[in-house]
């Protein structure tokens, strides 16, 4: 059975009605979201933003809708031989060697609105691109704006509650992810619009560092802010580095710090995904819930903790 390793990571589903106000979801019937997509035609399941076509289809596992979501490749060949009355990308005749999509695979937790996924490629969608698809298709209202964050360690979100200020932040990033930044509120997002503007689209590694001084006590909690910015954008894929050296105080006003990579403190796994069972039928999507199903079970108390969601 032909295998192949791959990262499964985990989001939280966020909504928002400003940059500055992003907030958790009430805990979403994520079952009943996906079977009502179900059994919706292909249009009504295939987004279009910014150029950017995804398709959703939905997969049913043990008793669980799962999310198998399509980035198309090459738009002028699916515009070719889209057809209005097919009901499944399946339904499309497709030569064998015609590699229009990329794929991901998306599960729901039944918890704090987190979703694991598992890319088939470095370049298929990211758990931006899941959102983006169900604010585009007004899954929750038009209304209501989504956004995800990446899961942290228990470790990783106790230092950054704890700590009031950081003396300094680190990362390197893409100056076409200035927008995701801004949504997030943070204040990078006008320096990599600048380097944009200047430089086209190109990656840049920032490092804004301040003194101790107690005069630089507002800057120091503006690096605060940045820092959980880049925390809850630490995604592999969009940020290569995000760091922060956090600052905190004890009862006599004496100063600590602590470094944080948060990157490696997202809660990931690495698991062999089958492509083909004995038979030779093609079963990648099935073993990429299973994966996914599997380190949910293994993780479960850590992923409860992170959203503040106890076992009952």
């Amino acid at each position: 059975m032909a295998t192949g390793e791959r990262t499964i990571s985990f989001f939280r589903v966020m909504a928002y009605k400003s940059p500055t106000a992003n907030v958790p979801m009430e805990d979403a019937d994520w079952y009943e979201v996906l079977t009502f997509l179900s059994k919706q035609p292909l249009e009504k399941r295939t987004s279009n933003v910014g150029g950017r076509i995804l398709i959703g289809e939905i997969l049913f596992y043990e008793e669980r809708a799962h999310l198998k979501l399509l980035k198309v490749r090459d738009i002028e060949a699916w515009l070719g031989i889209y057809n209005d009355n097919e009901k499944s990308v399946q339904d499309i005749q497709l030569d064998e060697t015609n590699q229009l999509y990329e794929t991901s695979i998306v599960s729901f937790l039944e918890f704090g609105n987190i979703l694991g996924l598992i890319q088939g490629s470095t370049s298929a969608p990211t758990a931006s691109a899941v959102v983006e698809w169900l604010e585009a298709l007004g899954v929750f209202g038009q209304d209501v704006h989504l956004a995800v964050e990446a899961v942290l360690s228990s470790e990783a979100r106790r230092k950054l509650t704890r700590a009031p200020e950081a003396s300094r932040i680190e990362t390197r990033i893409s100056t076409t992810k200035a927008q995701a930044l801004e949504a997030r509120g943070s204040r990078l997002s006008g320096i990599l619009r600048k380097v944009n503007e200047e430089f086209g689209p190109i990656t840049v590694t920032l490092i804004l560092q301040a003194s101790r001084a107690k005069e630089n006590t507002e800057t120091r909690q503006i690096l605060r802010a940045e820092a959980e910015s880049l925390a809850a954008a630490a995604d592999e894929n969009d940020l290569g580095k995000a760091k922060a050296r956090l600052l905190y105080y004890d009862a006599e006003d004496n100063a600590s710090t602590q470094n944080v990579d948060f990157i490696r403190q997202r809660i990931t796994a690495k698991r062999k995904i089958g492509s083909f069972d004995d038979e030779g039928q093609p079963i990648r999507n099935e073993s990429a819930v299973k994966a996914i199903l599997q380190v949910v079970a293994e993780h479960e108390s850590e992923l409860r903790a992170a959203v503040d969601r106890p076992a009952t």
